[in-house]
């Protein structure tokens, strides 16, 4: 047995294209490297593990702190991460630094 459709075609819309909010080379290169000595002391509230990979941190390991919510992460986990997202991955705050000198009117 064989059904016939009676169906018109319909038109799709085109979708728009998404747009990737992440920040600039510059703003990304101006975020504190640090790397870690003996006692692992990190600024901010930070906890001893990436939050990204969940590995340790280790002594004399490259991380990255973002500026205004001092959250760290190993340096290879967080390098793409603020080119596709303008936020924090763990409070989701703004990962824009904010310069003392603006002043909001």
């Amino acid at each position: 047995r064989q059904q016939q459709l009676n169906s018109t075609p319909t038109a799709v819309a085109p979708q728009p294209p998404i747009m990737i909010m992440g920040l600039d080379e510059c703003t990304i290169k101006s975020f504190q490297k640090l790397v870690l000595e003996e006692s692992k002391c990190l600024p901010g509230p930070n906890s001893s593990a990436c939050s990204i990979c969940l590995s340790e941190y280790l002594s004399q390991e490259t991380i990255k702190c973002i500026p205004e919510c001092k959250h760290c992460f190993h340096a290879e986990c967080i390098d793409e991460w603020p080119r596709l997202n303008d936020k924090c991955p763990v409070c989701i705050n703004s990962a824009t630094p904010v310069h003392a000198d603006y002043v909001n009117p």
